[in-house]
């Protein structure tokens, strides 16, 4: 399996506390369309593909200090569980392969970051340019810098399944934790002006904002900026070229898709990388 570059994964996360007010802050969330049509929003056609954007609204701030994101972790939920066969599907033209929530990820290349790096997993079988059995799980951004004044983006290109035709779901919620990582800012009351190269030193990180639903072991409660909350992208159903199969009764089904914690842990955090496949995700 392809691997991630090592980082000294340093012990960060004590003392990461998170500001009280921090649901007055824009969220880091998948960025609007801008274009209005009949997926507006974060709603994605099926058997589409788009270049998402991860809108990072903000850096963090403790205790009214400011703090610079210097790195963004994001991680879809498209691993070996669950397994999508008999909800979604890709095709080569003759043979249907079992269909990820996303597939096809390529982290889009940007010159604000120093370093971007793809963590691939093993996943359902699904067909892109060939049978593929492994994909990209998760997308670590290196190195950018994004005063708590500024706003910043994290571009990935992904493709989307179709809908099996005998299925009653309509509609899949992809949730897509994200983590950022701070530095210290010494010339945070200057974060009105932003320079390229102003803060060159990689050093360790001092605090860290967790946009998921809940804590994990890697992620504990002070570094989780909105407890329930999570990015995420909704896939639509084209009703007309595939409609609900006249079992449905007229009435279509939503599957939420959020990873496991064990992904959460193993993915998201900066300086570790998974050791093997495997890995996934639960519905709800």
């Amino acid at each position: 399996m392809k691997r991630a570059s090592t980082i000294v994964f340093a012990a960060l996360l004590t003392g990461a506390f998170i500001s009280t007010d921090a649901w007055a802050f824009p969220h880091a969330n998948i960025r609007s369309k801008d274009t209005l049509d009949a997926y507006s929003g974060r709603n994605y056609q099926e058997g589409t593909g788009a270049v998402l954007s991860i809108g990072i609204g903000h850096g963090c701030t403790n205790s009214g200090e400011s703090y610079s994101t210097r790195m963004v972790t994001a991680l879809f939920p498209n691993g070996l569980d669950p397994n999508l066969d008999g909800i979604t599907y890709t095709t080569d033209g003759t043979n249907n392969y079992a269909g990820n929530a996303l597939f096809g990820i390529k982290p889009v290349v940007d010159q604000n970051w120093k370093q971007i790096v793809p963590v691939t997993g093993d996943v359902p079988d699904y067909y892109n340019h060939g049978v593929k059995t492994m994909d990209v799980r998760a997308v670590h951004w290196h190195w950018g810098y994004i005063p708590d004044n500024f706003a910043g983006y994290a571009n990935v290109s992904v493709s989307f399944p179709k809908f099996q035709p005998n299925t009653c779901y309509n509609k899949i919620q992809v949730d897509i934790p994200v983590v950022q990582y701070c530095q210290a800012d010494a010339k945070h009351q200057q974060d009105h002006e932003w320079r390229r190269d102003r803060m060159k030193a990689k050093g360790d990180f001092d605090s860290v904002y967790a946009w998921m639903k809940a804590p994990t072991s890697m992620f504990p409660t002070e570094t989780i900026v909105a407890p329930g909350y999570v990015a995420s992208l909704t896939i639509v159903r084209n009703l007309t070229a595939n409609p609900l199969p006249e079992s449905c009764g007229g009435v279509g089904q939503t599957l939420e898709l959020y990873p496991t914690a064990a992904d959460i842990d193993t993915y998201l955090s900066h300086g570790h990388a998974p050791s093997s496949g495997g890995g996934g995700g639960h519905m709800h």
